[in-house]
């Protein structure tokens, strides 16, 4: 989720992939309940609350090939770019 928002405020990749590794050695994991799932039993949680820069780098590869980038795949599921641009402004102007 949030490489989306950053994507959608027109960070780059590195900056994305460097957001991502700081995640790494939390040692939460946030699976919203699909760890309850019969077929995901017995998972390795360690696997992931780990954040490896080649995993967010292998999401950003796969979204460029597929749908063109991370703000193309927004707006493929939904998110206009309109939407995107009132988000980075949102999140980008003003007085903080």
């Amino acid at each position: 989720m949030a490489a989306l928002v950053l994507s959608a405020c027109c960070v780059s990749e590195e900056e994305i992939v460097a957001d991502y590794v700081r995640s790494d050695g939390v040692h939460e994991v946030a699976l919203g309940g699909i760890e309850k799932q019969s077929d995901l039993r017995g998972m390795d949680e360690k696997v992931f609350a780990a954040a490896p820069p080649e995993a967010m780098r292998g999401l950003l590869q796969y979204c460029k090939e597929r749908y063109g980038g991370m703000r193309e795949y927004m707006h493929y599921i939904g998110f206009t770019r309109e939407q995107q641009a009132s988000l980075r402004r949102g999140l980008t102007e003003g007085d903080w």
